[in-house]
């Protein structure tokens, strides 16, 4: 196996394991991730969060979108009000699961290697600096991370039928049936909408963040 088979193993590993947004997947480093002799633990960051741009009713005082023109609870006009861009910084999210599955050891393995040859700040999956049928001869651009097109055909050599956000909404599903409660996958795949985390329920819940963690 060359170093770009041992990186697309993780890279799968990880879309399965943690479910998050394969932006958030591409933009982990080195610095990002550790492993001890039970967990392997990756800490996403969502530097930024912008909601939609609003102006405020002269009439009735009543948020609106800055895209409308009239309001939508008096009929007042919207034009030339200030616009307000509300902007919300988020803490970085770690969040952790057992190495006791053959996904989390080829993600460890990774690890290793990137620890041992790549600078902490590096990206955790690095395209290579030569393409197509010399990529097995290449090294990894530790600067920069592979594309979302990378991304989609890395799991499309699995198969086909796969795409990037399939793994998101299969673990969702998994801890959902395993009993977990909105509550805690609003937090672990950082959803704002309960009704979004509903829709997954199956099962009772109630189960602690460890206990996800835990889940093989």
């Amino acid at each position: 196996m060359t170093w770009i088979d041992y990186r697309n193993a993780a890279f799968i590993a990880a879309l399965a394991l943690f479910g998050r947004r394969v932006s958030e997947i591409l933009d982990l480093k080195v610095k990002d991730v550790r492993y001890d002799d039970q967990y392997i633990y990756a800490s996403f960051t969502t530097l930024k969060q912008f909601s939609p741009a609003r102006v405020i009713c002269e009439q009735c005082l009543t948020p609106c979108r800055a895209s409308w023109s009239f309001c939508k609870k008096c009929g007042a006009s919207l034009e030339g009000l200030p616009v307000i861009q509300k902007e919300v910084k988020k803490e970085p999210h770690q969040l952790m699961r057992t190495l006791r599955t053959n996904l989390a050891e080829h993600l460890a393995e990774w690890i290793r290697v990137c620890q041992k040859r790549a600078p902490a700040d590096a990206y955790l999956f690095p395209p290579a600096d030569l393409p197509g049928i010399f990529a097995s001869q290449s090294r990894p651009i530790w600067s920069r991370h592979i594309t979302r097109r990378m991304a989609l055909n890395v799991v499309k050599t699995v198969d086909h039928r796969l795409w990037n956000h399939l793994f998101r909404h299969q673990l969702a599903s998994y801890f959902a049936g395993k009993g977990f409660d909105e509550v805690h996958l609003m937090d672990w795949f950082d959803w704002k909408s309960y009704e979004i985390a509903h829709r997954y329920i199956r099962l009772g819940g109630g189960k602690r963040i460890k206990d996800m963690a835990d889940t093989r």
